[in-house]
């Protein structure tokens, strides 16, 4: 016996349930047009384990704050602190899908992807967005669905400021190990939806605990700051 209660042991399965029930998810959203369960294990099982094994090396401050904290929720209840650590890491362990996926498909390294993804959340403070998304409690189906929807809207607009930014600093001669600069160049180019996006950040932090309607409006100030990022960098190309 492993000694925690059955409410523990619920939640622990539903957080692997969870993680399941999203990357099929992203999966069937994202591959649909090719979806060989086969040919994605076998490129991506390598890939993406190697990202995994390098979450706390990979990630930024903000970040691992927070895995800290829910991985202290998780052993105070008894769970074995290995575990906890592992399952503190689910969100990422479902951005992660989607990281090395963009990777493979620019034929750059996946640690690079990812490097600069969690650059970026840690820029933005979208791990901490995610983890309120996250806690939000649905009162019904529909805002269960609602809620699932904003995990994939946030981790889609994060992919795709992603990819857009390596792609960008790629074409434009950069070293792409240069992260620093390519960062710069961004946040110079981008500053006024930057500046408003963390102001509603600031909001949100110093608020009551997000809703529906909070988390809504966010995502679509998010996209509009991902929106004009993406279209600066198909403007350099033309």
């Amino acid at each position: 016996k492993n000694g925690l209660s059955a409410a523990v042991q619920y939640d622990l399965l539903h957080i692997l349930m969870r993680l399941v029930r999203r990357t099929t998810r992203w999966l069937l959203r994202n591959r649909r047009l090719n979806l060989n369960c086969s040919e994605i294990i076998q490129t991506m099982t390598q890939p993406v384990s190697g990202v995994l094994e390098k979450l706390p090396e990979l990630h930024q401050e903000e970040w691992l704050r927070l895995w800290r904290e829910e991985t202290a929720e998780l052993t105070d209840l008894g769970v074995h602190r290995e575990l906890a650590s592992t399952l503190a890491q689910a969100d990422s362990m479902f951005l992660a899908v989607g990281t090395v996926e963009m990777a493979l498909r620019l034929q750059q390294p996946p640690e690079l992807m990812a490097r600069l993804n969690f650059k970026l959340g840690e820029i933005l403070s979208l791990d901490w967005f995610m983890s309120q998304i996250v806690s939000l409690n649905p009162e019904n189906r529909w805002q269960d669905l609602a809620r699932e929807s904003y995990v994939d809207d946030l981790e889609s607009q994060r992919r795709q400021l992603t990819a857009g930014l390596l792609k960008a600093g790629l074409e434009g001669g950069d070293h792409p190990d240069d992260l620093v600069q390519l960062l710069e160049n961004w946040q110079s180019s981008q500053a006024p939806l930057i500046a408003r996006w963390k102001t509603m950040v600031a909001e949100l932090r110093r608020g009551a605990a997000a809703d529906f309607a909070m988390v809504s409006v966010a995502l679509r100030e998010l996209l509009d700051l991902v929106q004009a990022s993406v279209d600066a960098t198909l403007a350099g190309d033309s």
